[in-house]
């Protein structure tokens, strides 16, 4: 917890105090005006302390545990936040390397990496997802962790040896090449394009920019 935060709870805390004990005052005169004048004489002031207090008690419990649950929740979608963030990065990231033609190699070696893919999808595995509390924020997480594990295996299997199925003819290479070239930028850009709408349902489920 920073300093700032700490300092400001504290005063809260004070304030609060405060305002407690002020509302306890008053309503210890009102309480003790109102008795004497329904003539009911002098009030067991411990038995109402004793009432009063217990009511606080539970009134104070319910307000933390509430506090608690709210801040709790929040935090959860803060860290949920910067993870879906950190995925699209990546989605763009892959766009940028894998959807030109200019230098796109060269970019590539310098740029990027697998890892950088697989330190975003064991992040989204880690989501609580029960604790979300909203099916359509759930199902839009899956589909673009979904995006992701694709993209990555577009790409890996790029990496892998062409089967020219026993040609020798150059041209006929060259050929084979540029065409599972052209398919590979057309499947990750079907993926880059997926991941975007999920994430754009993201933004609009959860409120996050």
């Amino acid at each position: 917890m920073e300093t700032g935060d700490f300092r400001i709870r504290v005063i809260e805390y004070l304030c609060w105090t405060f305002f407690a004990l002020c509302i306890t005052t008053i309503g210890r005169w009102v309480l003790l005006k109102v008795v004497c004048l329904a003539g009911w004489g002098t009030p067991d002031w411990a038995a109402w302390v004793q009432a009063v207090g217990s009511i606080a008690a539970i009134f104070g419990a319910y307000h933390i545990g509430d506090r608690q649950s709210k801040r709790t929740k929040l935090e959860r979608l803060a860290a949920v936040t910067a993870i879906c963030a950190a995925a699209i990065n990546r989605v763009e990231l892959v766009a940028r390397i894998f959807t030109t033609t200019e230098d796109e190699y060269r970019k590539r070696y310098f740029e990027f990496d697998v890892t950088q893919i697989d330190g975003v999808i064991g992040a989204m595995k880690s989501i609580p997802y029960h604790e979300l509390g909203n099916p359509e924020a759930v199902v839009a997480i899956l589909e673009l962790h979904d995006q992701l594990v694709f993209m990555k295996q577009t790409i890996e299997q790029a990496d892998e040896p062409i089967d020219f199925y026993g040609t020798t003819d150059v041209k006929q290479k060259l050929q084979m090449t540029l065409a599972r070239e052209g398919m590979r930028k057309n499947n990750i850009l079907n993926h880059v394009l997926a991941a975007r709408k999920r994430y754009n349902q993201l933004v609009s489920v959860l409120r996050i920019g």
